[in-house]
């Protein structure tokens, strides 16, 4: 697991009060509603310090956790 995925299932299982978290399952099924998505912009803003357009993040209920931290690392500029 990448330290980015590995900071971003702790926030979230901070966030939902549990002790494990499915990156393979969708958000709805792991206990997320509509109103965690915003914790979880934040969250995303506090692991992914680097990307600039936080706008153009796409999280819905069939989102997993993998795949938020898959488009996270790819809205991350190229080292120079």
């Amino acid at each position: 697991m990448t330290d980015t995925l590995c900071q971003l299932s702790d926030g979230i299982k901070n966030m939902l009060g549990i002790d494990e978290v499915d990156l393979d399952r969708p958000l709805s099924q792991i206990g997320v509603d509509s109103l965690n998505v915003v914790e979880m912009i934040i969250i995303c803003q506090q692991v992914y310090t680097n990307i600039l357009d936080y706008d153009a993040i796409n999280i819905d209920e069939n989102t997993t956790v993998r795949e938020i931290d898959s488009q996270m690392n790819s809205l991350m500029p190229l080292p120079a």
